[in-house]
């Protein structure tokens, strides 16, 4: 849990994705779990961006957040440093 934060829970736990669970390119979907307060499954892998600025142009940027999408993930950490 985030310190001085007590609005922050952490995921709970879930189910592994079974045999029958959608799939994506032929690998099955990231396990979710639940986290207080939000009303929808939240991938148990969060994406960090922090590198995002690096990109030379923003279709390059874009295209790897639509994979990243793609694959499972809709957590992305987007905190200011």
């Amino acid at each position: 849990m985030a310190r001085g934060n007590s609005r922050i829970a952490r995921a709970g736990p879930s189910s592994p994705a079974s045999s029958s669970s959608p799939s994506i390119g032929g690998r099955q979907k990231l396990i979710t779990g639940r986290i207080q307060g939000v009303d929808k499954d939240v991938s148990r892998i969060i994406y960090g961006t922090l590198f995002l600025h690096t990109f030379e142009n923003d279709e390059a940027c874009f295209d790897l957040l639509d994979s990243v999408w793609a694959a499972g993930c809709n957590a992305f950490d987007c905190a200011a440093i």
